[in-house]
This record gives structure tokens, C-alpha cells and sequence, in this order.
């Protein structure tokens, strides 16, 4: 029954592994931010006009001590009380596909993200 009552910030906050990525939505013709934690149990999403540490600290504003924060590297999350924190790979792997398409003469890039296929 504690679950069933439980917030869902509350609930993320005892995550071992929470994942967290935002999206620009336009509401009427002002630019908003969804923010979105996922757990293996739970998606949250909220939506404020703030993209800035204040959006997350108004959910959570102790951080997530017991998670390791997966994250597309967006500066607030780093800003966060958190276990440890985890680049999300797939952002990664975009990154280094987009520096391969603007310089294909390196390869280094080429190099990384096989590394991160393989891994």
C-alpha cells in the first residue's frame, strides 16, 4: 500500500539507477521543458518553463543521493546530489556518428564509437 500512495519523486528517489533526459515542447508560442526520470518501474515527467537547476530542485530538492544519474551531460545534472553519474552511451555514440559525417578524414571518432558498440 506504500507504493500505491507514494509520490513519484519519492519513488525515484530510491532508485539505484535513474535515467533522465528533458524535451522543448512549445506551449501556445512559449518554449517549456519536460523533464523526465525513468526508472525501471516509473517514468515522471514534469513540465516547467525553467530549464536551469530550479526546475529540478522543485522536485527534488535533495537530489538523488542513492541513484547514479544516467544523462545527456545537460550542466544541471551535474549540479545534482547524486551517487555517481553515468554518460548516457547512446549520446555518446551519436556524437561521435555526427563528428565521423563533419570529418571523415579522422577516425578517431570511427575508433570511440565501435568501442562503445563493442562494449
Amino acid at each position: 500500500m506504500l507504493l500505491a500512495t507514494a509520490s513519484p519523486a519519492w519513488l525515484i528517489c530510491r532508485s539505484e539507477i535513474t535515467n533522465s533526459l528533458r524535451d522543448e515542447p512549445a506551449v501556445g508560442k512559449k518554449l517549456h521543458w519536460n523533464w523526465i526520470f525513468q526508472t525501471d518501474l516509473l517514468t515522471y515527467v514534469y513540465q516547467v518553463k525553467s530549464r536551469g537547476m530550479e526546475a529540478i530542485d522543485s522536485k527534488f530538492p535533495n537530489g538523488l543521493p542513492n541513484t547514479t544519474l544516467v544523462t545527456d551531460r545537460h550542466r544541471s545534472y551535474f549540479n545534482m546530489k547524486v551517487k555517481d553519474h553515468q554518460v548516457c552511451l547512446a549520446h555518446l555514440k551519436r556524437n561521435a556518428e555526427y563528428l565521423n559525417e563533419l570529418d571523415p578524414k579522422q577516425d578517431w571518432s570511427s575508433l570511440h564509437r565501435q568501442t562503445k558498440t563493442d562494449a
